[in-house]
Order: structure tokens, then sequence, then C-alpha cells
């Protein structure tokens, strides 16, 4: 699966399907990215988790008898429900056909416990529509619409407290994003990888993948000084990072710097391995018709980190 979601729904198989189904239509219908698995044919069980770690809301479908299973550590919906504790999500019960979380205490085992503590939304079959609404403002609390340049970056990442507070993710969650946020950035979808970055800076904001992928996005949609912010924090976080050393050369090129350019250059050819003269070429031949100028101050710059003496004349 390469697409990812804001959104999951989930319920058990059988006669939740018709409101789940609802559900996911407005969701759609309101330009949300929405997920319900049988809908996916070939989508199997670690997809569909998957999707479930890296959503931003997840929609629990829930009817009378639904949770009789739960307290089978294998159960399908237990495990979904879990993992959405789990993961950097919101969690959203709807609940239809009179259903109480009384009638099921026995079976809120681990977890899902924490179900009867959240804001739920009920949906009534024969009046489904304003409940439809509710739930369509209760996810643009958590998943607002960009409408500029700047709310890409400005909007909210999500009070997760439903969701028993931020969980940090491990690294390949992040990584995950970050995979996702340069599809989008490819896809030219930037408010879906703004949306990703965003996932990848809640628990990894101390690693410098995911703010050198924001850089990329700066850097593609012309915003060249905040590229290279963002550059330099990835670089302040890891600086053995070389993509960011290269990506940061060329945003100071762009931007007219090439001082500062020539040193990247210089960083970037000490942190590549083999011969330092040839790499320092390889980089100036980034630096147009001026290349030989270029090749003498990336040495300079070279000798300068090695505390050397150029011998380019």
């Amino acid at each position: 699966m390469n697409e990812t979601y804001d959104i999951v729904v989930a319920y058990r198989r059988g006669p939740r399907w018709a409101a789940a189904t609802l559900i996911h239509q407005s969701l759609v219908h309101n330009n949300r990215r929405a997920l319900i698995d049988h809908m996916n044919a070939g989508l199997g069980r670690p997809q569909t988790l998957a999707a479930v770690r890296v959503c931003r809301v997840f929609v629990l479908v829930l009817g009378p008898g639904d949770l009789e299973r739960c307290d089978q550590t294998d159960d399908e919906l237990r495990v979904l429900i879990t993992v959405a504790f789990s993961s950097n999500c919101v969690v959203v019960p709807v609940l239809v056909d009179q259903f109480t979380y009384e009638r099921d205490k026995a079976h809120l085992v681990g977890l899902l416990q924490e179900l009867p503590k959240l804001q739920v939304v009920r949906l009534e079959p024969y009046q489904p529509y304003p409940a439809l609404e509710r739930l369509n403002t209760v996810i643009e609390k958590f998943i607002p619409t960009a409408n500029s340049e700047d709310d890409l970056w400005s909007l909210p990442t999500g009070d997760t407290s439903d969701a028993l507070g931020q969980t940090r993710m491990d690294t390949g969650e992040i990584d995950g994003f970050c995979d996702n946020a340069e599809a989008a950035i490819l896809a030219m979808d930037w408010t879906h990888a703004a949306a990703m970055i965003r996932r990848a800076l809640e628990s990894g904001r101390d690693m410098a993948r995911p703010h050198r992928v924001m850089g990329d996005l700066f850097a593609v949609r012309g915003m060249l000084d905040k590229a290279a912010d963002a550059y330099t924090q990835a670089l302040n976080l890891d600086p053995f990072d070389l993509r960011s050393y290269e990506r940061r050369m060329e945003m100071n090129l762009r931007r007219g710097r090439a001082h500062l350019a020539y040193d990247d250059a210089a960083a970037a050819a000490l942190r590549t391995q083999g011969n330092t003269t040839q790499l320092a070429e390889h980089y100036a031949s980034r630096f147009g018709s001026d290349k030989e100028h270029a090749l003498k101050r990336i040495l300079e710059a070279i000798a300068r980190r090695k505390g050397e003496t150029s011998e380019y004349r």
C-alpha cells in the first residue's frame, strides 16, 4: 500500500457495514483521505495496521455485541483499537443502534478500558446526517484544510490526550512518515507532504531526517530561506548528514550566497568516501560556468576545515 490516509474507519464485520460505509462516504465527500478496509481489495491485515499507525484520526464504529470477542488477544477489532491507542492518533468512537459500554464492560480489557472516557458521536440510523455533520466538525479540529502556503505549517498537530497522549514512535515509523512525505512531494501533493512531515516531527523532532524532508518541501515550493534553515537544523542534529550538506549547498547557490555554498561543498566532500579533490571537482561542477573558481574556493574551504594550507594554485 503506497497511499497513506488521514482517517481510518474501523468496524466489526457484519451489521455495522452500512453505518461504516455511510461514514466513509461522508468523509470522502468532504475531501478527506479516509480508508475503510473492505473497499480496498487485497489490503491485508499488516497493511491495515500500518494505515492505523500513521493515520491522524481513528473512527471506531461500535454497536451492540461488537466488543464481545475483544477479550481474545488475537481478535482483529481489539488489535486495531490497541494499535490506534498506541499510535499518535485521535480515537473517535461512533456509537450506533443504542450501543452502551455498560453492556460490554467485561470485554473492556487492556487499552480498551480507555474507550468509555472518550468523547463519542452517536449516529441514529433514521437521522444519520446530524451525526455525520458533527463527526466532520470533530475531525476538522484535528485535520483542518490547508488553504495557503502558511497554512501548511500553522495547522495544529492534534490534541492526542483522548488517545492516551503522545506515544513516541520507533525510528521505522518516523521513517515511514518521511517516505510518505517524499512520495507526496514527488506527486506535488503539498498538503499531504506537510501533514506527513508534521507527524514525523511530532515524535522525531530530535532526528535529522524529518527536518531534511521539510527542507525538501520548502525547496520545491521556492521557499529557499526556510529550506536552508531546515537543512541547518538537520545538520545540527546530525553533522554527518551528507544529503543536508548537498541540499543546503544548492539553496545557498540559488540564494546567491556562493561563499556559504563553497563551505557546504567542502563539508560534503570531507564526509564522502573517495578522493577529496575529485569530490571537490564533482561539487564544483554544480556551480555552472565558474567551475574553476568554485573548485579553488572549495579546496580552500576543505583546507581550512582540515587545518591545512591548500596546495591548489
